[in-house]
């Protein structure tokens, strides 16, 4: 129940960010507006979200939406178009046409995790034109109460006592939060059991029932989790402290150097995009993301808004595409 009205929660939060977004945009000059062109001219324009409705990506991509159709005053939908792990809505968008009437709301799992695991359908490097990255949360690593850890330290000090006892729980073989704890692990040396799950959901569930020790979960459910007492948090998986947590210390400042990730969220277009069209859509969501209401409520939910030009936004994909190789590689992990 506490799970479900986190995420109630975070969802009402987000919708109430796109409807302030309407009643700003009817009082005061559209976001990011430049000079009238053709562009976008009558046809819609839709943003694919190639997982589920409901979920953070889906109302993060919803967001975007409204942003540009409150800047454009054209319709903006977002298609919903789940499968093969974000792999059939990602291959869409690189088949379309590069006009600015379709766009991606890519993840890291689509763009630097999944080209490792298995053959897809597309290039994530090659197929796609890079808008901006949007946002990122950081992984949490959370432990039920019952197990004797207060920290990293802590936590290494048990498993290699130990090892092979502690067990950890993931959304699936492959997901970020298996991947992660398996650089975890690798990094540090020790060993623990995986228990995949097959959702998110499902795995803070049962560590909340002390079913499982330890897993890396996302804003807000783990959060929420923690401030009812229900979960431990440890450390944070980014490079910096989260505003959710701030008194939980990154895991670098926990002893392992250099370990940094997080889950990230960007907008992409097919390859050969106009740059005239890419210039614009870059511009307009990276005003909208610099809002200060818009960034107050994203910051609430432990979601940091980024909105970076599209050569930084390139760059920083190819460097997480070229760490998940490494990862991948140590790690041996390999879906069938």
């Amino acid at each position: 129940m506490t799970i479900i009205k986190s995420q109630q929660f975070m969802y009402c939060a987000l919708n109430c960010i796109i409807i302030g977004l309407s009643v700003i945009s009817f009082a005061s000059p559209a976001l990011g507006q430049v000079p009238q062109s053709s562009y976008p001219g009558k046809s819609p324009i839709r943003i694919v979200a190639p997982f589920a409705p409901g979920g953070s990506l889906d109302y993060m991509a919803r967001l975007m939406a409204k942003i540009l159709d409150d800047s454009l005053g054209h319709t903006v939908l977002v298609e919903n178009r789940p499968g093969a792990g974000g792999s059939t809505g990602s291959a869409a968008v690189a088949k379309a046409e590069p006009d600015g009437h379709t766009f991606l709301y890519g993840a890291v799992s689509t763009h630097a995790i999944a080209p490792h695991l298995r053959r897809l359908p597309y290039d994530a490097l090659r197929d796609f034109t890079p808008i901006t990255v949007v946002a990122s949360v950081p992984l949490i690593l959370v432990v039920h109460p019952s197990v004797p850890v207060y920290s990293v330290r802590d936590l290494l000090r048990l498993a290699k006592a130990q090892p092979g006892k502690l067990n950890f729980g993931s959304a699936g073989v492959g997901s970020i939060a298996h991947l992660t704890t398996a650089f975890f692990m690798h990094a540090t040396g020790i060993k623990m059991i995986h228990v995949p799950y097959k959702g998110a959901g499902q795995f803070l569930v049962e560590i909340a029932g002390g079913q499982i020790d330890l897993v890396f979960g996302t804003p807000p459910s783990a959060v929420s989790l923690v401030r009812s007492g229900r979960l431990r948090a440890i450390a944070v998986s980014s490079a910096q402290r989260s505003p959710a947590l701030p008194k939980v210390p990154t895991i670098t400042e926990s002893g392992v150097p250099g370990f940094e990730v997080t889950l990230w969220w960007a907008l992409y277009a097919p390859a050969r995009l106009p740059q005239d069209i890419l210039t614009r859509v870059n511009g307009i969501i990276v005003e909208g993301l610099r809002r200060p209401d818009v960034r107050e409520n994203l910051k609430t939910q432990g979601v940091d808004p980024i909105g970076n030009p599209p050569d930084e936004a390139a760059a920083y994909a190819r460097a997480e595409w070229d760490k998940w190789s490494k990862v991948v590689a140590a790690t041996g992990i390999k879906l069938d």
